[in-house]
């Protein structure tokens, strides 16, 4: 009997010898699967029933290796592999605390009570804490449905109060128990409002608020306070089903529990459905909770159904009796620019609310901003005599200045100033000066400001700040600041003078006052431009941007992604793109700017394909008639664009002349030749006019006209180099067309370009000239932004009618913005604005020792336009006042007397 007890002993210590040697081998491997098959085949009456054979397990190795097969099924959620391996490691060392509180936990979430009974005894064992005990105590209970009844469960529930693993198990009674048990609607609140953060929650919700919604309840203002709270915890994602709830109470919400559900909606991201939000807007009693809940739904860009909800409560608002509040959500409308809908808003209110004057303001402006100025004059002239003089000459003003009528607009100013009251007198004080300024007319300007009186520093600050003589007020600025530390318009006054003067770090340090003063747009973009374009600082451009949540308007948006791009964040540009579309769809050319920071943010990441097709998308399907000759990146670079789409060879169309000034030969000439022969609109004119480059430049665009062999092209070549603008008077002296228009010898026009303006002119009779946008390309195929913008009128593609052309003569023979002289110089004649196609038909070639980039005339990389083009600018402006009253708007070619004062640095 001896031996055969000795030999089954030395079997079970063989047995367990090499079970411990495949064990450690299977976990150096990581082959958790073949330590549980091993344990699975182990007897456990033979091996844990004596203590003694338990010592040969508790092998280090051994141990730690089952150790990690369990936390390896854990994860993988394995459980009953888990719960065998971990049930080994238990019986072989059972004080592991923190091991068995997990193993517990787990047997809580996913409901195995046969499994918690096993691991309680276990713990109670080892522990004989009586935590344990009762967990088994209740566990068994559970089993065997002992415990079926409300006061059972609070009998139970009063035992484990201070065990946070219970909270599984309160919610198993709560859902399968007394669920419509009365008493505990509004217990559950209690329950909840604790802080559950089990995992169980989001499904315990879940259920509750699906099987109460359809149950009518009588009102309970913690129950509907429960109901809210879930509602504006986005981790549950219960919104609808917790309005359902609301709903269903039959008595409108309180004031109290109205502001709580407003709370609620403003954390929404409004992937709700328009259903819930309509039914939560009816549960609003008072008048001003329901216009914050509209400002709410107004401000969230990314609600999808914001137009239906319009529609909705369009219907509504016309049953108000607050005026009041009617013209607060105009105002809302009007400052969120939602001009359609504050129109169609307008149309359903009766005719004594449409009289209010705040009413009436905002409906006249929305109207021109949406560009309807006949509706709006007729709007004016039809109004009530309730409606105050001084509102409807306001509202001419406006007019007047959209249209750039400066007589018009400084006459109703000047009428609404003497009607107003104190209070606004400085207000439209700074109306008439603006308008002084608009024209050139600064000594004007200086002269009204003299007669005010009151408050004259802040007008005079303004018109040196237009003028561009701040430098004669800075010692007053300064002591300005100095004294009142809240004049947020002195510090960017000062800000911008800095910048004038390259002075960055002074322009920072006030720029960043005038922010903390007012987070106004103009504050911080000028903080924002200072960050970019000096101090290349992008991602305090980024935090900037953050702190303040200014990526709400599209500026600054861009200038976000703009930022991420420049610091390689493609991840995080790819995101953000996503997240800020419904930003960009709001504003004008915002979906094609969307779609070209996608396409540099392609060609970043090296995808050039879907790069150039991004690119490409932003023409609709006709206009996609060029294509790239780059094979290998792709590149919408000029020097790759080729036009391939079909002439209409057709003689009967009128002529249009093209006048290109070159100077020197670059890659990128002939490209510019081509992309004018190459034209859908086949009779016209290319006038090449050689500003006398140096001789070999010249033989090579001579050989290459010759080799065309087309005699639609002309080339000459001036005597001396006098500049771009003598160049085009040369060209406009010789041209033959009926129409004139423009292009750079290092740009490249789309093929249907002078089509296209050419249809415009045809089509509005009144019409006497248009140009198109244009953006520039780098020669690494990424579209360029600067300064807030990708899309810009290309003033090159000025298309003029001969016959206005005879009547203003040339350009201004001056080195550079005789064509913005020109452009304006036809409005003040014509009384009209040049139409601007509203696509990119012109690609310009981007280089940093461009006119507009380098030199002295280059535009200011924060500011734009200063200096010699600043006051060249207000003189011209100062003449074609004249203009417009009758004063001869003539320049002769080779004008020896000016028309209006340049600065000398800008002859030639």
């Amino acid at each position: 009997m001896m031996i055969k007890k000795l030999f089954t002993e030395t079997i079970i210590k063989r047995k367990i010898s090499i079970l411990k040697k495949s064990v450690v081998l299977c976990g150096k491997n990581k082959d958790y699967e073949s330590i549980y098959n091993l344990l699975s085949e182990i007897d456990e009456k033979v091996f844990l029933s004596d203590s003694k054979y338990l010592v040969f397990l508790s092998h280090n190795n051994f141990i730690k290796f089952v150790n990690h097969a369990s936390i390896f099924f854990l994860q993988e959620e394995m459980y009953d592999k888990y719960f065998l391996c971990f049930t080994f490691s238990l019986r072989i060392r059972s004080r592991q605390k923190q091991n068995l509180n997990v193993a517990i936990e787990t047997c809580i979430k996913k409901w195995r009570l046969d499994m918690l009974i096993h691991f309680s005894s276990i713990a109670y064992d080892a522990y004989k804490h009586t935590r344990y005990l009762a967990l088994k105590s209740l566990a068994l209970n559970i089993v065997s449905e002992k415990v079926s009844e409300s006061s059972g469960v609070r009998e139970s529930i009063e035992v484990f109060k201070k065990n946070g693993r219970l909270k599984s198990f309160y919610l198993y009674y709560i859902k399968n128990k007394v669920f419509l048990d009365k008493e505990y609607h509004t217990s559950i609140y209690t329950f909840i409002k604790k802080g559950m953060n089990d995992p169980l929650i989001s499904e315990f919700i879940g259920n509750y608020f699906t099987k109460v919604k359809d149950i009518p309840v009588k009102f309970d203002i913690r129950l509907v306070d429960l109901y809210i709270f879930v509602a504006s915890d986005l981790r549950y994602n219960k919104f609808g089903l917790c309005i359902d709830c609301i709903y269903n109470v039959k008595d409108q919400l309180p004031d109290s529990e109205q502001r709580n559900l407003l709370v609620s909606i403003q954390k929404m991201d409004f992937s709700i459905n328009f259903t819930h939000l309509k039914m939560s807007y009816m549960q609003l009693r008072l008048a001003y909770s329901r216009y914050i809940f509209i400002k709410i739904l107004s401000e969230k860009v990314n609600f999808k159904d914001r137009h239906e909800f319009v529609d909705f409560f369009v219907d509504d608002i016309k049953h108000w009796k607050s005026t009041a509040f009617i013209s607060k959500v105009f105002s809302l409308f009007f400052h969120l620019k939602l001009y359609s809908d504050l129109i169609l808003l307008n149309s359903f209110l009766p005719d004594n609310l449409k009289s209010t004057p705040t009413i009436f303001n905002y409906y006249i402006g929305s109207l021109r901003y949406e560009d309807r100025i006949d509706v709006a004059y007729s709007e004016l002239n039809s109004s009530s005599e309730v409606i105050p003089v001084y509102i409807k000459l306001s509202q001419r003003y406006y007019l007047a200045k959209y249209e750039k009528d400066y007589t018009k607009a400084l006459s109703f100013a000047r009428q609404v100033f003497n009607l107003v009251d104190c209070r606004s007198k400085l207000k439209w004080a700074f109306k008439i000066v603006e308008v002084y300024c608009a024209e050139g007319d600064f000594d004007e300007a200086f002269k009204f400001v003299s007669t005010f009186s009151d408050s004259s520093f802040p007008l005079l600050s303004f018109v040196h700040f237009k003028k561009g003589t701040l430098s004669e007020i800075e010692f007053d600025l300064l002591q300005s600041v100095s004294v009142d530390k809240g004049n947020e318009a002195n510090y960017y006054y000062l800000a911008y003078l800095y910048c004038e003067r390259k002075e960055y770090a002074k322009a920072k340090k006030y720029s960043r006052l005038s922010v903390d003063c007012n987070q106004s747009l103009r504050n911080c973009l000028l903080y924002v431009l200072i960050l970019i374009n000096v101090e290349r600082d992008f991602a305090s451009c980024i935090n900037f941007i953050d702190q303040y949540r200014l990526d709400q308007d599209v500026t600054f948006a861009k200038y976000y992604v703009f930022s991420l791009l420049n610091i390689g964040l493609t991840f995080e540009a790819k995101n953000y793109l996503k997240e800020k579309e419904e930003i960009f769809f709001k504003s004008p050319n915002g979906s094609l700017e969307l779609k070209l920071f996608s396409s540099n943010l392609a060609r970043l990441c090296g995808d050039y394909e879907e790069s150039f097709e991004l690119f490409s998308s932003i023409f609709n399907s006709s206009f996609r008639c060029f294509t790239t000759n780059d094979n290998k990146e792709y590149s919408p670079s000029v020097e790759f664009l080729n036009s391939s789409a079909l002439i209409n060879v057709d003689e009967s169309l009128p002529l249009i002349s093209v006048i290109m000034t070159n100077f020197g030969w670059s890659k990128y000439t002939p490209i510019a030749i081509d992309s004018i022969l190459k034209q859908t609109y086949h009779n016209l004119e290319l006038v090449i006019v050689d500003d006398r480059s140096d001789k070999t430049a010249f033989r090579k665009l001579s050989r290459y006209i010759r080799k065309l062999k087309d005699n639609r092209v002309t080339l000459i070549r001036l005597k001396k180099n006098s500049g771009t603008y003598r160049a085009k008077n040369e060209g406009l002296s010789i041209v033959k067309g009926d129409f004139i228009t423009f292009q750079d010898s290092d740009d490249w026009s789309h093929p249907k370009r002078l089509m296209e303006q050419y249809l415009v002119l045809i089509k509005n009779k009144k019409q006497s000239a248009v140009l198109t946008q244009y953006l520039r390309v780098n020669p690494m195929g990424e579209i360029h932004f600067q300064n807030s913008q990708i899309f810009r009128k290309a003033f090159i593609t000025l298309m003029v009618k001969r016959s206005v052309i005879k009547q203003l003569g040339f350009f201004d023979s001056v080195r550079t913005s005789a064509d913005s002289e020109l452009i304006h110089r036809i409005e003040a004649y014509t009384g009209t604005s040049i139409g601007v196609i509203n696509s990119p038909l012109y690609i310009a070639s981007y280089h940093d020792r461009s006119l507009t980039s380098y030199g002295p005339f280059s535009l200011d990389p924060i500011l734009g336009v200063v200096g010699y083009r600043k006051e060249y600018l207000f003189n011209f402006k100062k003449w074609h006042s004249k203009i417009k009253i009758g004063f001869s708007p003539y320049i002769e070619k080779w004008h020896q007397e000016r028309n209006f004062p340049c600065p000398n640095p800008m002859l030639k």
